[in-house]
């Protein structure tokens, strides 16, 4: 009889650690409604003697909202991602960036950390779509902004 109690108490407890372990009672916080994905980046240099870069993004692409061009002056394209979630109410994440707008003179002076920056990231899809600009992209988009509802 003890050995039968014993074998009971024993499969009780772990089946109530399981289930316990199993259930968490915490909301998950990255819902889809919640998670808007960056399209594309847009980078410019922002001068030689600061070494920072303006990075910009337009959101939100998915839901039926105004549309807004974000842009942040940032020495790291992390350090831009993380900005952009700062300035914007939902998450922004840069899992599917396929587009990677840079401007003619950023790029005359040198691309490779950019690019090996962008092929690092895990969360970054490896089929990106790199454009170098002439002129000022930010100007361009933000003029077409309020003439066309699916700029992006």
């Amino acid at each position: 009889m003890k050995r039968f109690v014993r074998a009971t108490l024993m499969l009780l407890s772990f089946s109530l650690l399981t289930f316990a372990c199993g259930c968490v009672l915490l909301p998950e916080n990255n819902m889809i409604e919640e998670i808007t994905p960056i399209i594309f980046w847009s980078v410019q240099g922002g001068g030689e003697e600061d070494g920072k870069i303006t990075i910009s993004t337009l959101v939100p692409p998915l839901i039926k909202e105004k549309k807004r061009v974000l842009t942040l002056k940032v020495s790291l394209l992390n350090e831009g991602n993380k900005g952009f979630n700062l300035n914007y109410y939902n998450e922004l994440k840069a899992g599917q960036i396929r587009l990677l707008f840079v401007d003619e003179a950023y790029a005359k002076r040198g691309l490779t950390r950019l690019i090996n920056t962008v092929l690092t990231d895990p969360n970054i899809s490896q089929r990106l779509y790199l454009v170098i600009t002439k002129g000022n992209f930010n100007e361009l988009l933000a003029k077409h902004l309020d003439e066309t509802d699916n700029i992006d």
